[in-house]
C-alpha cells in the first residue's frame, strides 16, 4: 500500500445505514439508478471522485 500511495480503503460497498456505506439505503434492493451521484452517500461521492480523478488527491 505504501508503494502505491494508498492511505485509505473503503470497505463498505453496500447500502447499509452505517457511516461509510457507499450507497443510500434501498439502492441495492432495486434496479438502480446506478449512474451519477444520486444513489450515493457522501462517502460514495468521495470514493467516486477519487476513482474518476486520481491525480487530484495526490499530495507530493
Amino acid at each position: 500500500m505504501a508503494e502505491k500511495r494508498i492511505g485509505r480503503v473503503n470497505r463498505n460497498f453496500s447500502d447499509d445505514h452505517r457511516t461509510g456505506a457507499v450507497f443510500t439505503p434501498g439502492t441495492c434492493a432495486g434496479d438502480g439508478p446506478w449512474a451519477g451521484t444520486a444513489p450515493l452517500e457522501p462517502a460514495g461521492v468521495w470514493i467516486r471522485d477519487r476513482i474518476r480523478t486520481p491525480d487530484a488527491c495526490r499530495t507530493e
